[in-house]
């Protein structure tokens, strides 16, 4: 159920861009996190681990993000495109 949950959020996510101010990718990596993890605080049961995030090349970015549910834990990619005011992420659940 929880997947399911993430899942409907990560579709949200893609249709939404947020405006920023030009960042690092530290930066953006620690916003989406923020983001990522106001979003699943929501569902119960699942808890962000970590968030990590590597520049691929030019407006994309590769993403891993670790999750704890119901006391397992998974493993999600995620996808980013900056182009360095907008932002979009989203979760892959399969």
């Amino acid at each position: 159920m929880n997947k399911l949950h993430i899942s409907f959020i990560s579709m949200l996510m893609t249709l939404l861009l947020f405006s920023c101010k030009e960042l690092t990718t530290e930066g953006l990596r620690q916003h989406i996190k923020e983001e990522i993890t106001t979003e699943v605080a929501q569902i119960n049961g699942v808890k962000v681990i970590d968030f990590q995030m590597v520049h691929e090349q030019g407006n994309y970015y590769n993403g891993t993000l670790t999750t704890k549910e119901n006391g397992e834990v998974f493993v999600y990619d995620v996808i980013v495109t900056y182009d360095g005011s907008n932002y979009k992420w989203e979760i892959i659940t399969e």
